[in-house]
């Protein structure tokens, strides 16, 4: 959401994310969402992900959104499954998901709001909510004794060959098929890295920021991080006996010397006297 609240529009213009929780082996399951009304549609997509892959769904625990109309009606065809709805303004009863919300924001936000993602907006968060599913289902943990949740799902051993891992908005020069290259276009685009993908070896989505489209690339670059421009070129030289008070970006860029050694006169230092 945005500084008011309100939901800000991905570039596809999603709103909302619907996020499930297996209580059994702590798999994540998410869609976006453009409104509340394809609800429905994801949780039906939902029940056919698992069930292709030989599970059974038996319980469904939620907020009140899953107690519409449309809802109920889809369930009178699924006799083995059971709505458990929260009671209303009673969130203890979604706890694990509730939990599991707050966790994916606190991580969109974190991926989004780093210094040296500056050049990311608030539209990225779809793109970024996807990603953060798949790293932290890969991810090993205590309560499966090492192994990952979505080990248990589908046979898969995560192999960084497989799923190329860059730090999310990675500039990257992506490769552009010869058969589209032309003199304007050059051998490659940059773009950012939003993800990998599982349906492609070695695949990585490419973001271009010109078209504001994500494109499937296998042959890349990685160029690096845009980092956070410093405050300036400046080397301040302080005396070690000095009282002075620095911020914690003028310490970084600070040389102490010697209350008796002559301040250095260089071109790119400063002398900050002692007050």
């Amino acid at each position: 959401s945005d500084s008011n609240a309100k939901p800000s529009p991905s570039f596809s213009g999603a709103l909302y994310w619907i996020l499930a929780v297996c209580r059994a082996t702590g798999l994540l399951w998410g869609k976006t969402l453009k409104t509340r009304k394809d609800l429905f549609r994801h949780l039906d997509k939902l029940h056919k992900w698992i069930t292709s892959r030989g599970k059974v769904l038996r319980v469904i625990r939620s907020d009140n959104e899953f107690t519409k109309t449309v809802i109920t009606e889809w369930l009178l065809d699924k006799p083995g499954i059971r709505l458990l709805p929260s009671i209303p303004y009673e969130h203890d009863t979604v706890r694990t998901v509730e939990r599991a919300n707050q966790t994916m924001d606190n991580t969109i936000n974190k991926m989004l709001d780093l210094p040296r993602n500056k050049h990311l907006t608030r539209q990225h968060w779809a793109m970024a909510f996807m990603h953060a599913l798949k790293i932290k289902n890969r991810l090993p943990t205590t309560a499966l004794h090492g192994r990952s949740p979505i080990s248990l799902w589908q046979p898969e051993v995560f192999d960084p060959r497989q799923f190329p891992l860059q730090p999310y908005g990675t500039i990257v020069a992506a490769h552009i098929p010869l058969d589209t290259q032309n003199n304007g276009t050059g051998r490659s685009i940059l773009g950012y890295y939003v993800g990998f993908s599982e349906d492609h070896r070695g695949g990585i989505f490419v973001f271009n920021p010109k078209t504001r489209t994500t494109t499937i690339r296998h042959t890349y670059k990685a160029l690096g991080l845009v980092e956070e421009p410093r405050l300036d070129d400046t080397i301040y030289v302080v005396a070690s006996d000095s009282d002075v008070t620095l911020t914690p970006d003028q310490a970084e860029q600070t040389q102490f010397i010697a209350p008796h050694m002559p301040s250095l006169t260089t071109r790119s230092a400063t002398v900050i006297p002692s007050t």
